[in-house]
């Protein structure tokens, strides 16, 4: 079916000089919409069935020249329409309009370039990831930002799901990502309605995170491993990170010894895609961490920075060459904390993150009050040190059942 364009006048709309106005009417798909082509003429010069202006108007040439252009260019919107599967009567007398709706693909670019030009390298990493999910849906590189309708949005989860084979969580954190592009735009004003407003997200399914024990702990720092081997390194890169506070692996990188003060741990913490407002950590550094540095004083080379992990002479001030580095890097020690566990008799899946809770595990275990450990994870509020305390119940359930029997 290929839309229809047809020229009438509005007698409806008649003025005191007895002028009626010109439509230009559109049909596609059932669907009608009107364009009005600029021009007025009275009633009497109208031919309905030629769909022309009569030869007794003086300017019938000049109108009706004009009036052909604007069907055939009505014609060509419709036909590039179509080929983009865009096509509808309502799309046509918008472009006729001028109003040219932006592509949200295009868009997206934009906001990814911003991403990069502040530092947010993972972050644009997992927008790109989301919007090629979002091009095998649409199966087009073109796709209005109004077309992101709250109905547009539960069929693409939907589409998640089922054709991308996306866990809940993984569906969440997508459209998350997706609403922080149409938050921008909306904001920008670039669209007078932001789909998010109405459309409600899956909620997120809490996932069991795991944690070592301070038995665990323990049986890993027992380990006799060979001096300056990669795995000895991870060894103990993983311990310094459980003794202070879970230090996150791409701050645990970029520690130098200028970073050590008064027998405390200063640093300021990386950027993140929730932390936009890095915090300074100071902590002081216990005994434990004391002996692990002390290796590292000894074995000190000209390097400024504390562990043998970053390279001299790098520039790691450009983001995406240090988050690649970092990612290479932490893929290593991950694989080192394998052999690790399998040493210590640990069944638990060991990752660096996991010292992080291990932590939060221990200090939980030991009594110290929630603001205390938000404080020491650095949370920005704590609601969120709630949510990851609920995985580590079971261990004061266990201990308080203990105490019943």
């Amino acid at each position: 079916m290929k839309p229809s364009y047809n020229l009438f006048i509005r007698r409806d709309k008649i003025n005191s000089q007895g002028h009626v106005p010109l439509y230009l009417r559109v049909t596609y798909n059932r669907k009608k919409s009107l364009y009005f082509t600029g021009i007025k003429i009275e009633q009497k010069y109208w031919n309905p069935d030629k769909k022309e202006i009569r030869r007794s108007h003086t300017s019938y040439k000049v109108l009706n020249h004009e009036l052909e252009q604007l069907v055939y260019e009505a014609q060509e919107i419709g036909f590039k329409l179509d080929k983009q599967k865009k096509l509808s009567s309502k799309n046509i007398v918008d472009r006729l309009k001028g109003v040219n709706p932006e592509n949200f693909f295009t868009y997206a670019k934009k906001y990814c370039d911003r991403l990069d030009k502040m530092g947010a390298v993972r972050r644009r990493k997992q927008t790109t990831v989301l919007l090629n999910k979002l091009k095998r849906m649409v199966q087009a590189d073109y796709l209005e930002l109004t077309e992101l309708t709250p109905a547009f949005l539960e069929d693409f989860e939907i589409f998640l799901r089922n054709n991308i084979g996306n866990a809940q969580n993984t569906i969440v954190k997508d459209m998350e990502r997706l609403k922080m592009i149409m938050d921008d735009a909306f904001q920008k004003e670039v669209i007078d309605k932001n789909p998010f407003d109405v459309y409600r997200k899956p909620p997120r399914q809490q996932s069991k995170k795991e944690a070592l024990s301070i038995e665990q702990i323990l049986d890993i720092k027992k380990l006799d491993l060979e001096e300056g081997t990669r795995v000895f390194h991870s060894k103990n890169y993983f311990l310094f990170s459980f003794y202070n506070a879970g230090i996150r692996f791409g701050d645990l990188c970029r520690l130098k010894w200028d970073n050590i003060q008064d027998g405390r741990l200063r640093y300021l913490m990386s950027k993140s895609v929730n932390n936009t407002n890095p915090k300074w950590k100071n902590i002081r550094l216990n005994d434990q961490s004391l002996e692990i540095l002390g290796y590292y004083i000894k074995h000190q080379n000209e390097s400024d920075y504390i562990f043998p992990l970053l390279e001299d002479g790098v520039d790691y001030s450009i983001p995406e060459v240090y988050d690649r580095e970092k990612s290479r890097l932490n893929s290593l020690v991950n694989l080192d904390l394998r052999k690790i566990a399998e040493l210590a008799n640990i069944e638990t899946h060991i990752s660096f993150h996991i010292s992080r809770h291990s932590f939060a595990r221990h200090a939980a275990n030991m009594g110290m009050n929630m603001y205390a450990i938000s404080n020491a994870l650095a949370h920005s509020n704590l609601k969120t040190t709630q949510t990851y305390l609920k995985n580590f119940d079971e261990d004061l359930l266990d201990r308080e059942m203990e105490q019943l029997f």
